[in-house]
């Protein structure tokens, strides 16, 4: 296997050379931290002089000559899309940062009267949107989780058309949360049934399902590799818990007679319409869905699994080094694996109607699970063989997989679970937990002008404008937990404040323009219903881009510019905002902190 540190320190070519092999560097290394996180690795691998290496890798990361992308492959990108919030007609005078403040202090909304009848002002500007984006500006900060919960959990109890949690975590780690959220309700659920037709006998229990899943920590157990504390974390425990008991609480208040008088107990799994479930939408778990996908091959077709074990084995010597994976397909040295990995996906999609005759609908769920594997594999493959061509296609390739995982989970509740839909009334509704720079709009930051995509785009393009709703946040100073490198230990940070030409110094100057000056406020910039309307004087005030900070799983002060900040226009990127002043570190469950700043 090709090593990359080997293949820099041999390697003699010319810098130009130099700039297009670099470019290979894999997408999951930097994590939101898209400009320079791989710099300091490639200076450190190679005998190049830092100075060249670093200006090479920052000019042609940000170049979009190094952005190998075909929009065309992707149906409308056009910014004239009706997906995508218009310019306002006339944009007012240049105005100073202090008047603009002023000005959106007035039209913000208060930490309390957010909060307020459980969040009763998204909820309407929420409107009849089928998906709800709720983002974080870190993958560390406890505020946005808290808030995001929070919200979540309000949608929820006031929406039962709300069916899932999609969050960017894995597919196959989060599948066992979504079992310790669902599972109990579902045994309730087939107790009921066959209680209300007759079918109970007081001496024979209900078969349980086969949860031994002992709390919502062990529910997390899944989460082993970093960034750990990202999904394994104080936060998202209570959040577990309180989606289990609210499924228990309103499976105990339908009425199955009504609602599931066809659906015979014994064929209800874990994912049921009556109760939320939880789902990953990302794909760098790709080792462990082959897993998934062979296992439960052997116990339905052992042919298969034998076909399927051949089929992923050149993937698996790439096991300690998939970044190497790119880098020998790329340079010819290994063919690619595109073909064989789609063929698992296909056996499977071929054979799923035949093994839900033989077993029974319940089959439906463990087949659709190990098909949603099948497809992490066939994308990761994709992710890293195209890794060479630079991060705006890897990047792409990625947010296109959550966006058609979502998608693929609206059809499971459709068309196995029966649940109809119409564009005027959903039956099938879900809220998606990811980064800003994944659920805020694409084309309206820097990253649209390369062609990157993202799921926020690919959701207004595809449900329409007043069929989604995305919440971004912002912070301007605080805590944060994070790595100071990919893979390392997790570390508390103190938080730059905001750069002075930034939407997070803005907002700080509007925190102290609010009455008792408000460390929390919200912006709405667009709505979905008549009830409530955005400010068009503030809103208009805020469309020129400005810089806004992403940090991910990595905080790199020394380069927090380059690293962390991009252009944005925030009222086209978002429908509504929340500005935390000062926020705090995310808690995690595992004690590996390392020393901080």
């Amino acid at each position: 296997m090709l090593k990359l540190k080997t293949f820099l320190k041999s390697y003699k070519g010319s810098s130009a050379s130099l700039t297009s092999t670099i470019l290979f560097i894999v997408n999951y290394n930097n994590h939101n931290n898209r400009n320079m996180s791989f710099i300091s690795h490639l200076e450190e691998s190679s005998h190049m002089p830092k100075g060249p290496v670093h200006d090479i890798v920052q000019q042609s990361a940000l170049s979009k000559h190094a952005i190998h992308f075909n929009p065309s492959k992707h149906k409308e990108f056009s910014h004239d899309h009706p997906s995508y919030p218009q310019h306002p007609k006339s944009i007012p005078e240049a105005q100073s940062d202090h008047e603009t403040a002023q000005l959106i202090s007035r039209a913000a909304i208060s930490a309390e009267d957010l909060a307020m009848n459980d969040y009763e002002i998204i909820r309407k500007a929420v409107g009849n949107a089928r998906i709800i984006e709720i983002g974080e500006a870190s993958h560390g900060t406890e505020d946005f989780y808290v808030i995001r919960a929070e919200i979540t959990k309000a949608l929820v109890k006031h929406d039962p058309t709300i069916k899932f949690v999609a969050v960017e975590g894995d597919w196959p780690d989060c599948y066992k949360a979504n079992k310790y959220v669902q599972e109990s309700a579902a045994d309730l659920l087939k107790r009921k049934i066959k209680e209300a037709t007759g079918e109970s006998d007081q001496n024979a229990a209900v078969v349980p399902l086969k949860n031994e899943i002992s709390d919502a920590k062990d529910a997390l157990s899944e989460f082993t590799r970093f960034p750990r504390w990202m999904w394994r974390n104080t936060v998202l425990v209570d959040f577990l818990n309180w989606l289990k008991h609210f499924n228990e609480d309103r499976v105990k208040n339908i009425d199955v007679i009504r609602r599931l008088k066809d659906i015979p107990a014994d064929q209800i799994e874990s994912i049921n319409p009556e109760s939320v479930g939880f789902f990953g939408l990302d794909m760098y778990s790709m080792y462990a869905s082959i897993a998934r996908v062979i296992e439960y091959l052997h116990e339905v077709d052992p042919k298969l699994a034998e076909k399927a074990i051949e089929n992923y084995c050149k993937l698996d010597e790439f096991r300690e080094d998939l970044s190497g994976y790119g880098v020998a397909v790329g340079f010819g040295i290994e063919q690619s694996q595109e073909q064989k990995v789609r063929e698992v996906l296909i056996d499977l999609l071929q054979q799923r109607q035949k093994l839900v005759d033989e077993r029974g609908l319940v089959e439906r769920e463990r087949s659709f699970v190990a098909i949603e594997n099948a497809k992490v594999v066939k994308d990761a493959e994709n992710y890293f063989r195209h890794a060479m061509s630079g991060s705006g296609i890897t990047w792409s390739i990625r947010d296109t997989h959550m966006a058609d995982t979502v998608k693929d989970l609206f059809e499971y509740y459709e068309k196995d679970l029966g649940l109809k839909s119409t564009n005027e009334k959903p039956a099938t509704k879900c809220i998606v937990w990811a980064h800003n720079s994944h659920v805020g709009d694409a084309r309206a930051t820097s990253f649209g002008s390369l062609k990157e995509l993202n799921i926020g785009q690919l959701m207004r393009q595809r449900y329409g404008l007043n069929g989604t709703f995305n919440i971004g946040f912002t912070s301007y100073t605080g805590t944060v937990s994070a790595a100071s490198s990919w893979g390392g230990n997790r570390q508390t940070f103190s938080v730059n404040p905001g750069l002075p030409e930034s939407y997070e110094a803005l907002f700080h100057h509007t925190s102290m323009e609010m009455m008792n000056r408000q460390n929390l406020f919200g912006l709405l910039f667009r709505s979905n219903s008549n009830i409530v309307a955005a400010d068009k004087e503030a809103k208009n005030s805020l469309i020129k881009p400005r810089l806004s900070r992403c940090i991910g799983v990595q905080y790199v002060k020394r380069t927090e510019r380059q690293s962390h900040y991009m252009k944005c226009s925030m009222p086209k990127q978002f429908d509504f905002l929340i500005h935390i002043d000062q926020s705090n570190a995310l808690k995690p469950l595992d004690d590996d902190q390392e020393q901080g700043d």
